[in-house]
């Protein structure tokens, strides 16, 4: 289980079944999470980013291969924040280049991904406040094959303003450009 639950506002909080962040480059093969990671700590209107695998990743293209979020494994938010986004492989895909599974070693989410929490940008932007998919949450880019998902997605949360956006989707909640 990986909790957070402080009540400490921090600007960027990454929370993953294997890895929190990934800041370098790094290959992450063959692994899985069967576990709970939640955050119910209050955010103070920062972001907030929950993956089965990894939390996040950024700054270098990431490579996961053969990881799998289990159908055990539960992905919950029911705090207020900025940001919300959250996949069962990788919360934020932050940079072009990450690679999500290959046809030799999939990646797969069986977990369910639930989030409560509200969305509490006040700004109008066209970056998803609340992203939740299968195996990426919100990703610049990446290259996702052979992948699937199983698990259920959930969003009850809600946004503050009008113009804030909610997205969600069975493989990625949202996937922009570089």
């Amino acid at each position: 289980t990986v909790r957070r639950s402080a009540t400490k506002m921090m600007n960027h909080v990454y929370l993953g079944g294997i890895v929190g962040f990934d800041n370098n480059a790094n290959v992450i093969t063959d692994c899985s999470n069967e576990g709970l990671v939640e955050n119910t700590g209050a955010m103070g209107g920062k972001q907030l980013f929950i993956g089965g695998i990894a939390g996040g990743s950024k700054a270098a293209a990431s490579t996961f291969l053969g990881c799998t979020n289990k159908s055990t494994a539960q992905l919950n938010c029911s705090a207020s924040a900025t940001y919300i986004h959250i996949g069962g492989i990788v919360g934020e895909s932050g940079i072009a280049g990450d690679v999500i599974g290959t046809a030799e070693k999939p990646c797969n989410n069986e977990g369910t991904i639930t989030n409560s929490g509200k969305s509490s940008n006040g700004s109008t932007n066209t970056v998803p406040n609340i992203a939740l998919g299968g195996l990426v949450g919100w990703g610049i880019s990446p290259s996702i094959t052979k992948a699937t998902n199983s698990g259920a997605i959930t969003n009850t949360g809600g946004l503050s303003y009008d113009q804030n956006i909610i997205t969600a989707g069975g493989i990625a909640g949202t996937l922009t450009g570089a």
